[in-house]
């Protein structure tokens, strides 16, 4: 049974699952060389928006329930709901997913 309790610890329910794979998608897509995949989150210009150095996303107005739903819209939603105190230049791949469970348990 202790093996059982260990486990659930270090699991994440599906919601939370979700949200760590569109954290971490949206950040691979944003370092991406490939130009189809970078172009289709439009980074907006954090200076004129906020004081954070990391990049906000635009996100248009849903239009519907489905596009509330859709993975584009709540990726770039948890994208721009991350701290402000990151430093995204400085993060390597490694260091933002070490990050980022914290959030979403």
């Amino acid at each position: 049974m202790a093996a059982t309790t260990a486990y659930s610890e270090n699991v994440l329910t599906v919601t939370e699952g979700a949200k760590w794979t569109q954290a971490k998608n949206v950040f691979k897509f944003l370092n991406s060389d490939i130009p189809r995949i970078s172009e289709l989150l439009h980074k907006l210009n954090p200076s004129s928006i906020t004081s954070r150095s990391f990049p906000l996303l635009f996100k248009p107005r849903p239009s519907s329930e489905a596009w509330k739903r859709s993975v584009i819209f709540r990726s770039v939603s948890f994208w721009d709901s991350l701290p402000k105190h990151w430093e995204y230049d400085k993060l390597s791949s490694s260091s933002f997913k070490a990050l980022v469970p914290d959030l979403v348990t």
